[in-house]
């Protein structure tokens, strides 16, 4: 079975790379710009007429340059001369107008992008980020540079298309007016150019793809390093740091190596090829020339006018290379925005009940996490919380203690058997309105780079000052808040680095209980913390859940914090072995909570 999965994922991986996004999804993120597209269009046609009648410009100057007479030689350069002056100018000002119409559409398209990604991003489940391929490192990487790939490869490119195409054109036109067998002959080379066009972008577009999907490797570690650089710091792990990242950029190295010997030959071989041409278009033209078939001022329109197209194949060319390095880009964006959420946490499917009493059940729950599937966390799990009731999970690290409050607030599913609340399946319910009735404080508790007030509002962002206010005196947060110079206009640093552990937990104490929740959860929530500071969040605690009766399930790893508990469940390898209050378990010798209890004394 195994080895057959390891296939089906190789193969699923393979469809995925193979899967190409239409250019016209690309565009439609610029549709709102449109109009912008237009003078930039017009401007991009201008530029692409400019080199064929510079070519025209070019003849005539050469032909006056032969003349005998010195006054008509100085009339005509004159002459000519205002006219180089004149297509400079518009040369200047259509190239401004299509780098500004096209700069605008493309830099706005950019931000919808990465907005659209963004959004797509986190209405994912938990699940979806405990995958490895959608570490942190990797998806910043996606939004950062993927997002910005498009924007160069595709909507950049857009305006040296059309100035191409229009070249190519008037080119032709200026070139077959003058000679159609000097310009046959000159082009019949041109297949061959195209031919070594077309081989460097595939080369290119593949060696690109695994380029990027390497880099995502090294992007990965330079953000967690970055992010736990005080762990870093304090472990001395730089130099094991920054070997790990040279490691990972080997392969990005070779690759572009690799890149630069293959498109060094390519673009020798383009480059090579005009050459040619010219050696060949001076031959024949001379030849046209002897036989009185053409003349000088001719040869140079004819001949001038293909080179001039010739330049603007070789602009296509890099355009087309731009677009090569594009498409892995538009496919790994698109990845990101076209995935269905296994738990959108965004849906406004769902019933959403007047109000929640707060009963709890868990009937016959199975579970196990997806990317360690063959670990079963939770077996045939049952267990009842009535509403109002305060009910402790304890346990080895392990027995499936903090999975139940994960499986409650549906970051997972079980993979068998319902979560009730109120005696409705959760799956049943609107998810953001059900994540709204609980609050949820974690052993590590997340602060976001602003103010204490800020931090506190995350909890509900149309609070009253009020409000938070008063939240922050039920968390015991409110008087070392006021110490503050600033009080709740306080900066707390990146993760809350400017406040110590215990003031960061009083924090999001606070932040919950600013949603008044009908259930709150408390996963192990003075585990890392001092003596001193335990004391402080728990009488902090102790004291919310005596003023006011809430469904409250506590994950406790220290058990003299679960003595007020109504029931306390003790778990061992996903199933319940023991109920009871704090006195009736610490009274069975033989129980496993009082061996749990005895152990713990003894470490103390």
């Amino acid at each position: 079975m195994i080895p057959f999965q390891k296939n089906q994922k190789k193969k699923s991986k393979k469809k995925k790379e193979k899967r190409e996004v239409p250019l016209s999804r690309i565009f439609k993120f610029a549709s709102p710009d449109r109009f912008w597209m237009i003078p930039g269009a017009l401007a991009a046609s201008i530029n692409g007429a400019i080199f064929p009648i510079l070519a025209v410009l070019m003849s005539n100057v050469n032909d006056s340059f032969f003349r005998i007479n010195s006054n008509a030689v100085l009339n005509d350069g004159k002459f000519w001369a205002l006219m180089f002056l004149a297509l400079g100018g518009i040369a200047g000002i259509a190239r401004m107008t299509q780098t500004t119409s096209f700069g605008i559409v493309s830099t706005r398209m950019t931000s919808r992008i990465r907005n659209t990604a963004f959004s797509s991003l986190i209405r994912n489940e938990i699940g979806y980020f405990d995958n490895q391929e959608n570490s942190v490192g990797v998806l910043t990487s996606k939004l950062a540079s993927d997002a910005a790939l498009v924007k160069a490869a595709i909507t950049d490119t857009v305006g040296v298309v059309i100035m191409n195409l229009v070249t190519i054109v008037v080119g032709l036109f200026v070139s077959f007016i003058a000679s159609w067998k000097l310009s046959l002959v000159t082009l019949s080379m041109f297949p061959v150019l195209a031919f070594s066009a077309m081989i460097q972008v595939k080369v290119l577009s593949g060696l690109d793809r695994n380029d990027q999907s390497a880099k995502e490797g090294a992007g990965q570690i330079l953000s967690e390093s970055v992010l736990g650089i005080r762990t870093v710091t304090a472990l001395g792990l730089k130099d094991r740091v920054v070997s790990l990242y040279i490691e990972s950029l080997s392969g990005p190295m070779k690759q572009a190596i690799k890149r630069g010997l293959i498109s060094g030959a390519a673009f020798g071989f383009g480059q090579m090829v005009p050459y040619f041409a010219r050696a060949l278009g001076f031959w024949y033209g001379g030849t046209l020339i002897r036989n009185d078939e053409i003349t000088f001022q001719q040869f140079i329109q004819s001949f001038l006018g293909i080179m001039m197209m010739s330049i603007s194949i070789g602009q296509n060319v890099a355009a087309n290379g731009d677009v090569s390095k594009g498409a892995s880009a538009v496919n790994s964006i698109f990845r990101i925005v076209d995935r269905k959420s296994l738990i959108d946490s965004m849906s406004e499917n769902g019933n959403k009940p007047s109000q929640l009493m707060g009963d709890i059940e868990f009937k016959n729950i199975s579970f196990s996490y997806p990317t360690r599937a063959n670990m079963v966390i939770l077996q045939n799990f049952n267990l009842k919380i009535k509403r109002g009731e305060t009910v402790a999970l304890v346990g080895a690290s392990g027995s499936g203690k903090s999975t139940l409050v994960l499986l409650l607030e549906r970051f997972y599913d079980p993979l068998n058997g319902t979560i009730k609340v109120d005696d409705v399946d959760i799956k049943d319910l609107n998810i953001k309105w059900l994540r709204s009735q609980m609050g949820y404080v974690g052993q590590e508790p997340q602060l976001f780079v602003g103010t204490i007030k800020e931090n506190i509002l995350n909890g509900r962002i149309d609070a009253t000052d009020d409000e938070v206010f008063e939240a922050a005196k039920k968390s015991n947060a409110y008087d070392f808040i006021m110490t503050f110079p600033d009080k709740f206009d306080t900066m707390v640093g990146m993760k809350g680095t400017q406040l110590s552990g215990g003031q960061k937990q009083r924090i999001a104490i606070a932040r919950a209980m600013l949603r008044n929740p009908k259930i709150l959860l408390l996963d192990e929530a003075t585990s890392a913390l001092d003596n001193e500071s335990e004391k402080i969040v728990q009488e902090a605690l102790d004291e919310l859940l005596l003023k006011e009766k809430r469904t409250t399930i506590v994950v406790a790893h220290r058990l003299s914090t679960v003595r007020n508990a109504n029931m306390i469940v003790v778990l061992d390898k996903g199933i319940v072995v023991e109920t009871g209050t704090y006195d009736e378990l610490l009274s069975k010798p033989n129980g496993s909570f009082a061996k749990l209890y005895a152990a713990q004394a003894k470490q103390n």
